[in-house]
């Protein structure tokens, strides 16, 4: 690798070097002048009056023992929320004040001998066993990494005393028990290196290793590169092939961020890039734009996540440091609309703050443009964690569609909810449909085939673990449709369950979604419980006699049309039921996590198997209803959808593939023709196919080996 500039402050054991250099200070002060940072430092600035005002509520109190000082406590300092405004204030401003409180904080904490008493998680139990150093006190003692960056930033207005106490502290306190972690054997606990536990205390510990980092050590310079290792190992077993982080986007966050840290510290110090060795280390910041909902400061509900959160706004500061190495504005822009452009707040779990912001946010960065489909593809899966994100392209109205596979990898083993199958949808600037988020791990909170309306075996409680899941069987991004299918046996303990899903967005109509359930559960009679989770703000109407629903949003409204099996030759005939019901959210209505009662719209199937064809279709208001034509046969079913300007048969043939209604022959589990007014074929899709005809015309030419996903497009 091209050594860096900043290698020499490590080889020389200069100060400061962890995040930024002596020559960066002018560039960090330069960026005052633009309006954007201006108004982010006002508000710093008043927090820091805030801290120094004796009296205020918010005034640090250097005088009291350590624990009061920098504990979790409701009398304790916080200093996690407080140190990076300081730290900022006294990098890019003249006034002493600033610089003056950080040096009383550090002299408490590196030169008083009284214990500190602080953990996250009281009681001990997994959370402080998983950890790096096996118990949390040290991620608070650290202030989650700022002691170690206040060390290094204000080394050079220390006293010689103080500069030797310093480094005494975080030496006796992480770095020496970091070393043996790192470097002796059997000390290092390798299971949970895709578990967010692992990585919180990871980042406090790199830090403070980079502020003591002495190059004449060989201990050192053999941990920061025992450091890479780990990072790589951590990123290979929490990441899959597509850049999908095994927890989702919320405790992912916590990964990330020790990850892209600790990237940059290694960089640095001359150690490795892995920005450059890495691949997935770019797919990872990748994916992150995917699961940003379109035109919403929110995120995707995957595994236990809230979609709005200040974990978001903070630990994903790394799109910053991500735009700041690759040079893709992108990134940054993704961070802008998840934050929603506010001064950033400050997380326990990633608690860089204003500081982070200001040493990795360009100003001048080109406004925000909408990303090129060519450049980043609307569709995103096929990784071993099944998510597939689907777009109509990258505008605030489009459609987006999320498609869970329940993925399970042993290096990523918390946090997983029982979602196969599970789906969000958002179109026309709604929202119709997602999870409802942390802590909801219950199937009956999920958009999924419920089997019997029943949990499946060893469902765990409301915040536990999943251990079946899911398994990927085909993923597809074509022209104008894109195609996903997930095998959910294995979670629901069934003889067979696979789900299909089409995202048709060809030329004529909105873009929509096609969900195709093949499930039999015990090869006797029994009922299937469709389930879509609805969103808070919508109402739904039903037409049970056409089987056809309406969930209304703010402006645009999601229609929705089933249709299954009517074979004669069953002992009884399958039947269709549309309700909605309401479920109770398992916590109490004081919790945070507790947004119910939630609305489901229930289309429930009683009959000997559980295959059913969904059509999920967005209408702008004012636009007329989809008109729906049901297509039956032996082992094939479909619908005919009218959508105004166009008309798209719909035949899916789960069992046998054999296809012989609606005008079209064809050897495929889905299949898809779509016509103009006169009856002209304008586009097909087939999904699973071997041919397809139509009226006689052939339109996919006979293959030996089926086809994923094959278009016919008219031009």
């Amino acid at each position: 690798m091209e050594q860096p500039a900043s290698q020499r402050l490590f080889a020389e054991n200069l100060h400061p070097r962890i995040f930024f250099g002596p020559e960066d200070i002018a560039i960090l002060r330069g960026k005052a002048t633009h309006p954007r940072m201006q108004a982010v430092l006002k508000e710093t600035l008043q927090r820091c009056e805030d801290y120094c005002a004796p009296g205020n509520a918010a005034w640090i109190n250097t005088d009291v023992d350590r624990t009061a000082l920098i504990g979790t406590g409701a009398n304790c300092g916080h200093l996690w929320r407080k140190l990076p405004d300081l730290l900022l204030a006294g990098l890019v401003t003249d006034d002493p004040r600033w610089n003056r409180k950080l040096v009383e904080i550090l002299r408490n904490i590196t030169t008083r001998s009284e214990p500190i008493e602080a953990t996250i998680f009281g009681g001990g139990g997994e959370h402080s066993l998983l950890g790096v150093l096996g118990n949390q006190h040290k991620l608070v003692t650290l202030q989650c990494g700022l002691i170690p960056l206040m060390y290094d930033s204000l080394y050079n207005e220390l006293a010689p005393a103080e500069q030797q106490a310093g480094r005494r502290y975080l030496e006796r306190e992480v770095v020496e028990p970091f070393l043996q972690y790192l470097l002796e054997p059997g000390k290092m606990r390798r299971g949970g290196l895709g578990v967010n536990l692992n990585w919180w205390e990871f980042f406090p510990c790199v830090a403070s290793l980079a502020a003591v980092y002495n190059a004449a050590d060989a201990r050192h310079r053999g941990a920061l590169e025992m450091v890479a290792d780990v990072v790589r190992r951590g990123i290979h077993l929490g990441v899959d092939e597509t850049g999908i982080i095994g927890e989702g986007p919320f405790y992912g966050c916590i990964e990330t961020f020790a990850w892209m840290t600790a990237a940059e510290i290694l960089r640095r110090a001359g150690v490795c890039d892995l920005w450059s060795e890495e691949p997935l280390l770019h797919r990872l910041m990748q994916a992150r734009l995917y699961y940003a909902l379109p035109g919403r400061a929110e995120t995707l509900d995957h595994g236990d996540t809230p979609r709005r959160s200040e974990m978001f706004g903070a630990a994903m500061m790394t799109q910053l440091l991500h735009a700041s190495r690759t040079g893709q504005t992108a990134f940054q822009h993704a961070w802008e609309q998840i934050a929603e452009g506010n001064a950033p707040v400050v997380s326990m779990h990633a608690a860089l703050g204003p500081l982070g912001f200001w040493l990795w946010f360009n100003p001048h960065a080109p406004p925000s443009a909408r990303l090129s489909p060519e450049e980043w593809p609307l569709a995103l899966g096929g990784g071993r964690y099944g998510l597939h994100i689907f777009r109509s392209s990258w505008e605030p109205e489009a459609l987006y569609f999320a498609f869970f596979g329940a993925g399970r990898d042993p290096g990523t083993f918390i946090h997983q909810h029982v979602d196969g199958g599970h789906f969000a949808l958002f179109a026309l600037g709604e929202a119709f449909c997602a999870g409802r988020g942390y802590g909801h791990t219950n199937s009956k909170y999920h958009s999924v085939l419920q089997i019997e309306g029943q949990e499946p075996p060893d469902t765990p409680g409301n915040v536990g673990q999943m251990w079946r899941g899911g398994h990927n069987r085909a993923f597809a991004a074509g022209r104008f449709a894109d195609y996903a299918a997930v095998d959910l046996a294995w979670q629901w303990c069934a003889h067979w369950y696979f789900r299909h899903a089409l995202v048709v967005r060809a030329p004529g109509a909105e873009p929509y979604v096609l969900l195709l359930d093949n499930c039999n559960y015990n090869d006797d009679w029994g009922h299937y419980d469709w389930l879509m989770q609805v969103e808070p703000d919508c109402r739904v109407t039903l037409v049970p006699d056409k089987l056809f629903a309406t969930v209304h949003g703010k402006k645009n409204r999601l229609e929705l049309a089933w249709a299954h099996f009517r074979a004669a030759d069953y002992p009884k005939p399958h039947r269709l039921e549309l309700l909605t019901d309401e479920v109770e959210s398992p916590y109490p209505k004081t919790d945070w996590r507790n947004n119910g009662p939630y609305q489901r719209l229930v289309a429930r199937l009683h009959g000997y198997n559980g295959v059913l064809l969904a059509a999920l279709i967005p209408r702008r208001s004012g636009t007329a209803p989809v008109t729906i034509e049901r297509l039956s046969g032996h082992c094939e079913f479909g619908v005919r959808i009218h959508h105004g300007a166009v008309t798209d048969t719909v035949v899916v043939a789960p069992i046998d593939r054999r296809i012989t209604i609606g005008g079209i022959d064809a050897e495929a589990t889905l299949a898809l023709v779509r016509l103009t007014p006169e009856g002209r074929v304008i586009y097909a899709a087939a999904a699973d196919a071997f041919r397809l005809s139509f009226n006689g015309s052939v339109l996919m030419p006979r293959r030996g080996e089926p086809e994923t996903l094959n278009e016919y497009i008219q031009e």
